[in-house]
């Protein structure tokens, strides 16, 4: 039984009858409660529960007066210190205490009891499992109308859990259970309908009514399973599905964040709310949610590797003639880096960080790039993460989709000319452009290739080099000089000064 049917399950409960102290003021229930009155004592426990009626919520005082309640012998406390103490977070004498609540409930013949003590047999929950001693139980129960105790006998009557498989009486179980709107049971409704089974005719029309009901409804699985359902189909199905993955991914839940990161980045990045810290962390409400962080990327290997080829190539700025056009290359491994590949260095290749800031404070966050598809980040790259934020350590990002600062630059330059004055037919003349370039942006830029365009309007007159400059860190200011030769086609001596234009070809980060 998973966590969603157990909270379904709950919620289907009958509240327990309090009588005459349901509307007490609580000054009254708790001294009522204190001389031993049992309907007080199990109306206090659940306001201590609830957290009503002017009562702060304390699990441990709403177990300690359900539990005087059910020791006094109240039938309606002894199931519901049942239902507390079988779904709590208590050790497992918590369950033990749990079962014999029940069987004292049910030798009084309460109904909901009855339910509760079968799936307790089923389940092995606080007892040992016994199908034998369940099956009686929910079939009672699921003949005085309890929706949940028709979906665990309709399991197990699917399943041959404890009887021998009936599919025929499975479906209707769960069809009585999802006709009253008991999600789960609308859920394997659906899936039996769609897959058919002995006894019981492949329907998809009506499959796919009840998994639709139930998706509609909020239900997990119902939704994941029309998504997959919708992404079967191909490209004609991608935007069906990536619609139920938002909304499961509205409710936080990592599986369909990653799922929609890879159908629809788009709707990921409008999703995303930007990441607040606090000195505490993240910001609480955030936490689960999807998540933008404007940053820079760190990688140990990746800024071990750039360290160790600074060391052999210092130089900073060349000039050459332009060539053919490569096709990029992937990055090398670390043993072709000159760092030793090792199971150590491989994971360290996949650790990466973000640094931020937040309010004036700088922040270091880990991310996990394992679910995006085609993840391209550089170690010192400033980029927009659009993130799952963990929901379990609360720091973690679980990288969804990534935009790319761009990168922004300003040029200041001069042409000079070494020899003076114009230049004869059919020569050539060496012209210097000389100035710095300043990266303006966020970016740091790596392996930039400029042209560098020599001519003269109205002209053949027109010559051209590239220029390569290694890097330039963000606000950075990198000096240049550059020969660009030009001839001169005219029949007539040139005297004009030529223009100059810059051109960035290619670069990366």
């Amino acid at each position: 039984m998973n966590l969603i049917s157990i909270v379904i399950a709950l919620a289907a409960i009958t509240p327990p009858n309090t009588g005459q102290w349901k509307t007490a003021p609580t000054p009254q229930v708790q001294a009522a409660a204190q001389n031993g009155d049992a309907k007080a004592a199990l109306e206090l426990g659940l306001r201590y529960d609830q957290g009503r009626a002017g009562v702060s919520k304390d699990p441990d005082e709403a177990i300690k007066w359900l539990r005087k309640a059910a020791d006094a012998g109240d039938v309606d406390a002894q199931s519901a210190a049942a239902v507390h103490l079988a779904y709590g977070n208590g050790p497992e004498s918590d369950k033990v205490d749990a079962f014999n609540y029940l069987k004292q409930a049910v030798a009084k013949g309460d109904v909901q009891a009855t339910y509760e003590l079968g799936l307790a047999y089923k389940l092995g929950r606080g007892t040992v499992a016994n199908d034998a001693e369940a099956l009686p139980l929910l079939t009672k129960a699921a003949g005085a109308g309890i929706p949940a105790a028709q979906f665990e006998l309709a399991d197990s009557q699917e399943t041959g859990k404890g009887t021998p498989a009936n599919p025929a009486d499975a479906l209707k179980n769960f069809l009585a259970a999802a006709n009253q709107n008991y999600l789960p049971a609308m859920h394997r409704l659906g899936q039996m309908y769609l897959k058919g089974a002995p006894g019981v005719p492949a329907d998809p029309r009506e499959g796919q009514k009840w998994l639709l009901k139930a998706a509609t409804a909020g239900y997990v699985p119902a939704e994941w399973d029309i998504a997959k359902q919708f992404e079967a189909t191909g490209p004609s199905g991608k935007e069906k599905a990536a619609t139920w993955y938002k909304k499961l991914a509205e409710q936080k839940d990592l599986n369909a964040q990653v799922a929609l990161g890879n159908a629809s980045p788009e709707t990921v990045k409008k999703m995303a709310r930007p990441l607040q810290m606090t000195s505490r962390g993240p910001d609480e409400t955030l936490v689960g949610g999807i998540v933008a962080v404007e940053g820079t990327l760190h990688n140990p290997v990746q800024a071990a590797a750039a360290a160790a080829t600074a060391e052999r190539t210092p130089s900073q700025t060349s000039a050459r003639r332009p060539t053919r056009a490569q096709t990029p290359t992937p990055p090398p491994t670390p043993a072709r880096r000159g760092i030793p590949d090792t199971p150590a260095t491989r994971a360290a290749e996949n650790k990466w960080t973000i640094e931020m800031t937040s309010h004036g404070s700088a922040f270091s966050l880990p991310v996990d790039v394992s679910h995006m598809q085609l993840f391209k980040g550089q170690d010192q790259m400033h980029v927009t993460l659009y993130a799952a934020l963990d929901a379990t350590d609360r720091k973690t990002l679980h990288a969804l989709a990534m935009d790319t600062t761009a990168p922004r630059f300003e040029w200041r330059y001069n042409l000079k000319s070494p020899t003076g004055g114009g230049v004869a037919a059919g020569h050539n003349k060496t012209w210097i452009v000389e100035g710095a370039v300043k990266n303006t942006g966020k970016q740091l830029i790596k392996n930039m290739k400029v042209q560098v365009r020599v001519y003269q309007q109205s002209s053949p007159n027109d010559a051209k080099t590239t220029l390569d400059i290694k890097q330039i860190p963000a606000g950075a200011v990198q000096p240049f000089s550059v020969n660009v030769e030009m001839y001169n086609f005219e029949y007539i001596g040139a005297t004009s000064t030529p223009k100059v234009e810059i051109t960035v070809l290619d670069y990366s980060y």
